[in-house]
């Protein structure tokens, strides 16, 4: 079932109840997120693409603007402190009608899996993400994106691997998909 995405909401999850903040926290952007964002913007991508990030808004008021903004993709970069909150991001942004995409070190790992166990995640992208994330938009067929795991007819397909290291090439756009003063304001 390949389509294309015109909205696409990445997130870096809230932390799982019970788990402590780093002190530093809400200091630091989101690189891995505006390294995708940046890399589909400048090959071409004409959709809208927004970032929402943990650090620097509740749960509450991330989970109303991602409802707001109405994301036909949403892309999470889990960790082991935010798993359960990355399904039941997941799981909402399902019933909107999104499909759902996880990526980073975590999700890698955990794959087939995640796939084989969360019927709220439609595809998970292992190791370097920003061509597969970007194609995945586009509208490629998911068997001809290399790092895509995804079911079909149940049964879950994991394709070939390439390591690109696509986010050391061209430049990172900090101003398009997140609003920097608020980082700013964490860190004084």
């Amino acid at each position: 079932r390949s389509r294309r995405y015109s909205r696409i909401a990445l997130v870096n999850p809230p932390l799982d109840e019970g788990t402590e903040r780093c002190i530093d926290m809400g200091h630091w952007l989101p690189l891995n997120l505006m390294a995708l964002s940046s890399y589909m913007l400048q090959n071409g991508y004409r959709g809208e693409i927004r970032i929402f990030d943990q650090q620097v808004c509740d749960e509450a008021e991330m989970m109303g603007r991602l409802a707001e903004f109405k994301p036909d993709l949403v892309g999470i970069s889990p960790n082991i402190n935010s798993y359960r909150q990355t399904l039941r991001i997941a799981e909402a942004m399902k019933k909107k009608g999104a499909d759902t995409v996880l990526g980073g070190a975590y999700a890698t790992r955990l794959a087939v899996n995640i796939l084989k166990n969360r019927e709220c995640i439609d595809y998970v992208i292992r190791h370097d993400g920003e061509r597969a994330l970007h194609r995945l938009a586009e509208g490629m067929e998911p068997e001809r994106i290399r790092n895509l795991v995804f079911r079909k007819s149940g049964i879950v397909h994991e394709n070939m691997v390439e390591h690109h290291h696509t986010a050391s090439h061209g430049r990172m756009d900090y101003s398009s998909f997140i609003d920097i003063d608020r980082y700013f304001e964490n860190y004084c």
